[in-house]
């Protein structure tokens, strides 16, 4: 008697059926495809959260010209959304300005008060921020093109009614420095007031 050693077991491969299978390939394609959608919107800046600030200038000119212009190009920069409201120069059109941007959302507002004092007393705020810093804002040329750049101080520690004081040095300042611009901000990108030079 011969035995014969059992043959070998064919591995078994399931089969989808073609309807299936043809599915299962286009819901790839498509995941592939909406992953690059998805890779490309990120990466191009489409999640990121546009800040929202806004300016209330003192009053009008060739003077005011200018911080408007650096307000608009440093947001331009930093890609957020700058409104710009023009004063008339006095205290109550101004606060009024003020007043009509609270609870709007903005994630901060400069302001260059007519009258620094009876404006706190008429907004009835408090500083919202433990800390500041100064951020000088310049416009220059770097490889023969116009840039902005931005230099930050340290945080310092503010009290609750908003005064601190800010001592410190700034290293590498570009040359030319044009249209200097100062802004007291919070470290977390909130910025309270600016101021041209």
């Amino acid at each position: 008697m011969t035995t014969q050693a059992p043959a070998p077991a064919a591995s078994v491969q399931p089969q989808l059926d073609p309807p299936k299978q043809h599915m299962t390939r286009w819901l790839f394609v498509f995941a592939v495809g909406l992953g690059a959608i998805a890779a490309a919107m990120y990466y191009s800046g489409a999640f990121q959260h546009k800040p929202k600030i806004a300016m209330v200038t003192a009053n009008q000119g060739p003077f005011w010209d200018q911080i408007i212009k650096g307000a608009n190009d440093g947001g331009a920069a930093g890609n957020a959304e700058v409104r710009i409201i023009r004063g008339g120069g006095d205290e109550a059109s101004q606060t009024q300005a003020i007043k009509g941007l609270i609870g709007q959302g903005y994630n901060g507002v400069g302001v260059s008060p007519n009258d620094p004092i009876a404006q706190a007393r008429g907004l009835g705020g408090k500083n919202p921020s433990a800390q500041f810093e100064a951020i000088l804002s310049c416009e220059t040329v770097q490889n023969g093109a116009r840039a902005v750049v931005n230099l930050a101080t340290d945080p310092v520690d503010a009290t609750p009614d908003g005064d601190a004081e800010i001592r410190q040095q700034l290293h590498g300042i570009p040359s030319p420095c044009m249209a200097p611009i100062v802004f007291v901000a919070s470290p977390t990108g909130s910025w309270f007031a600016v101021s041209g030079f």
